[in-house]
């Protein structure tokens, strides 16, 4: 989970031009705790859920946005993102189903337009 975190924080902090001494500014944490998030050294001790809980406020991203892997950053905080996976928690097994199916169709038929 701790870099699930890390790379989308990462990712983040690359496109919107935010080192760790920004970042901890930013988000009221320490220099050293942004480093260390920033961070995918295996050793780091993982984030309590104070920094993690103050990332989110400073950012204004909701913490389990946070841990979705690959979440483009354009998404993160986003509103539409979160009505999404409340309406998508909300449906049947089978609706679910139904729905990924529809995004790898889609994504398939984008892949295709784009010649890969």
């Amino acid at each position: 989970m701790k870099q699930v975190l890390t790379d989308n924080l990462t990712r983040y902090c690359s496109e919107t031009k935010l080192n760790s001494v920004s970042l901890g500014e930013l988000t009221g944490i320490s220099q050293r705790t942004s480093h260390r998030l920033l961070s995918s050294k295996v050793e780091e001790r993982n984030p309590t859920i104070a920094s993690i809980e103050a990332v989110s406020e400073g950012l204004k991203i909701p913490y389990w946005q946070l841990f979705l892997p690959d979440l483009p950053t354009e998404l993160m905080g986003s509103k539409d993102m979160e009505q999404l996976v409340i309406l998508f928690a909300g449906c049947s097994n089978r609706g679910r189903e139904k729905i990924i199916q529809n995004i790898k169709d889609i994504t398939r038929l984008d892949e295709l337009d784009r010649g890969k």
